[in-house]
């Protein structure tokens, strides 16, 4: 790239669009709030040139072309790309692929479930999977390939929604994955998502939002499982606090599931993990898992805060 120079000063006089000068003389647009990340990264010398609409990204040896407006849609920075590609996933034809496996755009949690399997040790082999908070469908596909017999993917949020559909389409799991765009509470009502970017993760928090959004239904679970007439084997959550919420208000419901698989998050709720542990070890044999992941993943990671647990009822 040839005008860092000038790129530097008009992002230090806080330009809105940074222009940058590729070494073939094309220009290239690139929002603020990405520059800082693309200096960086070109200073380490895993950016090493750009053409048109593409930065051309160095991992492992290798080079690979990715289009500015993928870019725009990964995560808020550049890990998502950067671990995607030291993991040889490749961006070809509109769509992430490694093996048979496509995602139309690519995000830290297709990392975490694929390649750290961060759902691994749950059993779901012939068996139905809930899965709520299926964000898009990373581990709803994940299921559906380690032989689920069929996967609810609930996920309330619009934008996330619409690429978990696209995301089953483009695997063939039509059959195996039904796709729900509501969201799931103890009571029946409606909850707002006041966060519609596609590129960012849906937060389902534990308290209501209060601003301005899109009017989701809300459902309860038990009456999804009578309206799909689902087999209660496995239940999965990721929901930023909703865990909290079914397991504390609906325990009637989410103990009819033969495991439990979900992410807890005390720091949203205030509520301590060992709250669900005392009511779920009534019928559950309950263990933290990943922990090796969250070291790897959060530095200084506080398992008071945020952990994963796995429940299996006993007979």
């Amino acid at each position: 790239m040839k005008n860092w120079e000038i790129a530097i000063i008009k992002y230090a006089l806080k330009n809105p669009v940074i222009l940058l000068k590729c070494k073939d003389n094309s220009i290239i647009k690139v929002r603020r709030d990405i520059f800082g990340n693309l200096l960086l990264l070109y200073y380490e010398e895993k950016i090493i040139n750009c053409s048109s609409n593409s930065i051309a990204f160095y991992v492992n040896g290798n080079t690979y072309w990715i289009p500015i407006d993928e870019i725009l849609n990964a995560s808020k920075n550049f890990n998502a790309i950067l671990k995607a590609l030291s993991y040889n996933w490749n961006y070809r034809g509109g769509y992430w692929e490694k093996g048979n496996i496509k995602f139309k755009h690519i995000h830290a949690e297709i990392i975490g479930t694929f390649e750290d399997e961060e759902y691994g040790y749950a059993d779901v082999k012939n068996k139905s999977v809930v899965d709520i908070g299926a964000f898009v469908g990373d581990t709803a596909i994940y299921f559906a390939l380690k032989g689920a017999k069929k996967v609810y993917a609930i996920e309330p949020h619009p934008g996330a929604y619409e690429e978990l559909v696209e995301n089953i389409r483009i695997n063939a799991l039509e059959e195996k994955i039904f796709p729900l765009n509501i969201a799931v509470g103890d009571k029946e009502g409606y909850t707002v998502i006041s966060n519609v970017e596609t590129s960012q993760a849906p937060v389902t928090l534990f308290n209501e939002s209060d601003g301005n959004g899109i009017k989701v239904k809300k459902e309860t679970l038990n009456n999804i499982i009578k309206k799909y007439n689902i087999e209660t084997n496995v239940l999965k959550m990721d929901c930023e606090g909703c865990e909290y919420n079914l397991i504390l208000n609906d325990y009637e419901t989410v103990s009819k599931f033969e495991q439990l698989a979900f992410e807890y998050h005390a720091y949203n709720t205030g509520i301590p993990v060992r709250s669900l542990i005392e009511l779920l070890k009534r019928v559950y044999n309950c263990e933290f898992v990943n922990e090796h992941i969250y070291k790897k993943n959060y530095p200084n990671w506080d398992k008071n805060r945020i952990g994963m647990l796995y429940c299996v009822k006993r007979k």
